[in-house]
């Protein structure tokens, strides 16, 4: 029996949904089937995995949206009707659990969100996970040998607006990137600040007091995401907002002498260790 593994969320959701699918494939030794179901998030985003070399299995629009009601069913009927995770398996806290049965599931849907998943993969993911030469136009950053490079990403845009209407996901304030700054420079000397970001004129106005050894990469629609998440992962060192974008930026860029920090909350009042994706070398602040 094959795998198919379910695709939604932006391009970090998917990195983590397909790295999860393709190593499940190969310890299992079964084809693996991408089923894109991006275009019916509450969010609609584009399938970004293409850039990776990797398609959807399934093209047909009516076909797309069966697939979409049923496993709309199963999200609401797996934990009623135990029979059904015979060959569905979502999101579980118990990872002994999930993996006591795994070998018999064809549908995956989830987010598989866990360091411990990919952690002795590395360099398989890295593979799986490389990126092409950055067009010429969109080249924005070049990285000297002589200068270290702190990466640090500030997330606004949806999860401001969606914490406003009371949605799960905390927004990291000024005084947290200074705070992680401060620290990670009391480690590491003569670094470059280098800021990512999706509001590229709040961030100019609020960290405008650290100096000309800050560059914020300027925003550009025209710019796919994959270009900046490759600029990110080249950089030495990283503090991340609670974003699977910056996640992977560091996880795929990570050196045996990188400094990674986090925030100690991943979610509004759940703590990033209780949420386990990220590994215990990260620093949480």
């Amino acid at each position: 029996m094959n795998i198919i593994i379910v695709i939604k969320g932006g391009l970090g959701n998917q990195m983590f949904q397909y790295a999860f699918g393709y190593l499940r494939s190969q310890q299992l030794k079964k084809k693996l089937y991408v089923l894109d179901l991006t275009s019916w998030d509450s969010f609609p985003r584009g399938f970004a995995l293409k850039i990776f070399g990797v398609k959807p299995s399934f093209e047909n629009k009516m076909l797309l949206k069966i697939s979409r009601f049923f496993v709309y069913l199963l999200e609401l009927l797996h934990s009623r009707v135990p029979f059904l995770n015979k060959f569905y398996l979502q999101d579980l806290t118990d990872e002994k659990l999930e993996c006591s049965f795994a070998d018999r599931v064809i549908l995956l849907n989830g987010y598989w969100q866990r360091a411990s998943y990919f952690s002795d993969y590395r360099n398989e993911i890295k593979r799986l996970y490389s990126f092409p030469l950055v067009p010429d136009e969109h080249a924005v950053l070049e990285f000297p040998l002589n200068k270290k490079h702190i990466a640090m990403h500030i997330r606004r845009g949806d999860y401001v607006s969606a914490s406003a209407d009371g949605g799960i996901h905390l927004v990291c304030n000024v005084d947290w990137y200074l705070r992680s700054l401060e620290f990670l420079k009391s480690k590491v000397t003569d670094a470059k600040i280098v800021i990512f970001t999706d509001d590229e004129l709040w961030v100019k106005d609020q960290f405008g007091m650290l100096g000309d050894d800050v560059f914020v990469v300027p925003n550009n629609k025209a710019r796919e995401p994959w270009i900046d998440l490759y600029y990110m992962s080249c950089c030495d060192h990283f503090i991340l907002s609670n974003s699977t974008f910056s996640w992977w930026a560091a996880f795929l860029g990570e050196r045996s002498n990188s400094m990674v920090i986090v925030p100690k909350y991943w979610f509004k009042g759940v703590k990033t260790e209780t949420v386990g994706i990220c590994p215990p070398n990260w620093h949480l602040i």
